[in-house]
C-alpha cells in the first residue's frame, strides 16, 4: 500500500529523468513535465493510481508551471510593462498585506496570521469555495453577468455557452455557476461545449482560439462536440441534455458566450452574435 510519500517521490524521481531526457534531445522541459504527467498517472502505467494522494502537490505544480511559461516571455515586452507588472502589482499587494495586517493586530491577530491572511486575500480563487487554480463561484457569476450587462444581452437569449468543460471534478462548479448567472433551471439550459475537450489548454492562446472557434460556429450554425463527458458527473446529470456527443446542428443560433477563469480570479467572458442586416 502506497504512503503518501510515495507516489510524490514517484511523481518527482520521473520528472528529473524525464527533464534530463528532453535537455538532452533540446526539447523543453515543460514537454518532459506534461509527458510525466500523462504517463504515470492512472490512465497510461497507472504508478500514481490515487490522484487524491497528489492533489495539492498537482495545484502548487500547475502554478510553478504557469510561472515557468511566465519566465519564457520576451524581456523587452517585460521592460515596457514594468511599470504595470512591477509598479502597480506590487503595490497592490503590498496594500492589501498592509491593510489585512492592520486589521488582524487591531482585532488582536498575530502579526504572522496578519501576512498569511493579507497574501491568501492577494489571489481571489481562493475565496468562497475557489482554490490556486480554480477561480471562485461568485467570480465567476459576476463576469458572466458583467459581460452579458456590458453587451445589453438578457440571459435568456443565450442558445450555446464554449466553456471549461472537460470531465473533471470542476464541472459542477461551472454548470451551477453557468446555471446561476443565465438564472436557468436544468432544462432551459443552453446547449455547452468546449474547445478545450477537443485540442487541449492552449493556455494563453485559449482565449484567441477558443473565441474563432465561437465565429465559426455561429457562422455555420452548428456546435462541436464537448469529447470525454459521455459519462458525466452525478451532479450534473440534469444538465446531460445541454452537452453535444456529436456535431450538433444548430441553425437558428443567433448568441454565444464564451468565458476564461484563470488563477486568482483573473476571469474574461465575451459574447458573441450573429451579425444581422
Amino acid at each position: 500500500m502506497q504512503t503518501t510519500l510515495q507516489p510524490v517521490l514517484i511523481l518527482l524521481a520521473t520528472a528529473v529523468l524525464v527533464v534530463v531526457v528532453c535537455r538532452t534531445l533540446r526539447l523543453p522541459p515543460l514537454l518532459g513535465y506534461l509527458i510525466v504527467g500523462a504517463a504515470i498517472g492512472p490512465h497510461a502505467l497507472g504508478w500514481i493510481s490515487n490522484t487524491e494522494e497528489v492533489r495539492d502537490l498537482a495545484e502548487i505544480g500547475v502554478v510553478f508551471l504557469m510561472f515557468s511559461i511566465g519566465l519564457e516571455f520576451s524581456l523587452p515586452k517585460l521592460i515596457t510593462m514594468r511599470r504595470i507588472v512591477f509598479g502597480l502589482g506590487v503595490a497592490q499587494v503590498l496594500a492589501t498585506l498592509v491593510v489585512v495586517l492592520a486589521v488582524a493586530v487591531v482585532l488582536g491577530i498575530k502579526w504572522q496570521a496578519g501576512i498569511v491572511l493579507g497574501g491568501a486575500l492577494n489571489c481571489g480563487g481562493q475565496r468562497t469555495g475557489g482554490s490556486m487554480t480554480a477561480p471562485n463561484p461568485d467570480g465567476v457569476r459576476r463576469c458572466i453577468r458583467a459581460a452579458l450587462a456590458d453587451a445589453s444581452v438578457p440571459p435568456q437569449r443565450i442558445d450555446a455557452i464554449n466553456g471549461h468543460l472537460t470531465a473533471t471534478g470542476a464541472d459542477p462548479r461551472e454548470l451551477g455557476a453557468w446555471a446561476a448567472a443565465l438564472e436557468c433551471a436544468p432544462e432551459r439550459f443552453p446547449a455547452i461545449t468546449a474547445t478545450k475537450s477537443l485540442i487541449g489548454h492552449g493556455l494563453g492562446a485559449a482565449g484567441a482560439i477558443e473565441s474563432v472557434a465561437c465565429v465559426l460556429m455561429l457562422q455555420g450554425g452548428f456546435l462541436h462536440p464537448a469529447i470525454n463527458c459521455d459519462d458525466v458527473h452525478p451532479e450534473i446529470a440534469p444538465f446531460a441534455a445541454s452537452i453535444p456527443h456529436t456535431v450538433r446542428a444548430m441553425p437558428a443560433m443567433k448568441t454565444m458566450i464564451k468565458a476564461g477563469f484563470g488563477f486568482g480570479d483573473v476571469n474574461a467572458c465575451a459574447v458573441f452574435a450573429r451579425w444581422t442586416d
